[in-house]
C-alpha cells in the first residue's frame, strides 16, 4: 500500500513537471492571449501595452525560420503584383497610344476631305476659261470704235466734236489735236509714231478732264465723250491713207 502511494506520487509530480514545462515554452514560442497589466494612455487606466497594438494582441514569426519563409512569401506576392500593375499599365498605355493614332488618322483624313471639298467648290466657282477666239471678239468689242465720217473727215483733218467736249476747260487740248490732224502727212500715223504720242498725251488730258466732271455730267453725256476721245486717240494710231494726202 505504502508503494502504491509512493507510485501515484512519482506519476503526479511528473506529469505537473510536464505541465510547467510546456506552459513555459508555450509562453516562450507565442504571444497570442498576453493581456499587459493596465497602462495609463492619457485618458485614464486600460488593459493594453503601447508597444503591442490594441488590447495587447499582436503577433510575430515564432521561429527564424517561420520569418525567412514568410518574408520570401512576401517578396513572391510583391512580385507578383508588381508584375500584375505592369501589365495593367502596359495594357492601358498601348489603349491610349492606339486612340491617339485612331485621332490622328481621323484628324488628317477629315483635313483632306474638307480641302478636297474646298477645291470642288472653287473649281465649280471659277470661270469657264475662254478659247483664243472667244478673247479676240472680247477685245475687238472693246477695242475703241473708228470714227465715223461725220466724226472725221481724213482729206481736210477736221474733227467732228461732240458736244460735252466743247466746254472751255477742254479748250486747250481739243485746239492742240485740230491743229495736229489738219497738219497731219503721210508720216504721221501708225503706233509708236510721234504724232499718236502727241495725240494720246492731250487725250489723256481730255479723260482727266471729263472724269472731273463725272457728278455734273449726264451719263449718256460722259460715254459719248469718253467714246469720241478713245476713238480719236485710236485714229492717231492707224496709217494715214495717201489718197486723202493726194486730195488736199
Amino acid at each position: 500500500m505504502k508503494r502504491y502511494f509512493t507510485t501515484t506520487r512519482w506519476l503526479t509530480t511528473s506529469l505537473v513537471v510536464a505541465l510547467l514545462l510546456l506552459g513555459s515554452t508555450s509562453a516562450m514560442a507565442q504571444t497570442y492571449g498576453y493581456v499587459a497589466p493596465p497602462v495609463s494612455n492619457g485618458y485614464g487606466y486600460g488593459y493594453g501595452s503601447p508597444y503591442r497594438g490594441w488590447g495587447g494582441f499582436g503577433y510575430h514569426s515564432s521561429t527564424y525560420e517561420e520569418g525567412v519563409l514568410r518574408g520570401a512569401a512576401e517578396l513572391t506576392r510583391a512580385a507578383g503584383e508588381a508584375n500584375l500593375y505592369n501589365s495593367m499599365a502596359a495594357e492601358r498605355y498601348e489603349s491610349a497610344r492606339q486612340a491617339a493614332i485612331q485621332n490622328r488618322k481621323l484628324a488628317t483624313d477629315t483635313y483632306f476631305a474638307m480641302r478636297k471639298v474646298n477645291q470642288e467648290a472653287r473649281a465649280a466657282e471659277r470661270p469657264t476659261r475662254l478659247s483664243v477666239d472667244q478673247y479676240a471678239t472680247i477685245a475687238q468689242r472693246m477695242a475703241p470704235s473708228p470714227l465715223a465720217a461725220q466724226q472725221y473727215e481724213p482729206t481736210t483733218g477736221k474733227l467732228g466734236w461732240p458736244e460735252v467736249l466743247m466746254t472751255k476747260e477742254f479748250e486747250a487740248d481739243r485746239n492742240a489735236i485740230d491743229a495736229a490732224f489738219r497738219s497731219r502727212d503721210a508720216s504721221d500715223g501708225g503706233r509708236g509714231s510721234q504724232f499718236a504720242a502727241h495725240i494720246a498725251t492731250h487725250a489723256e488730258r481730255m479723260r482727266q478732264t471729263l472724269r472731273g466732271n463725272i457728278d455734273t455730267l449726264r451719263p449718256m453725256d460722259y460715254m459719248a465723250g469718253k467714246k469720241f476721245i478713245d476713238s480719236v486717240a485710236h485714229e492717231a494710231n492707224q496709217l494715214f491713207d495717201l489718197r486723202a494726202v493726194a486730195t488736199r
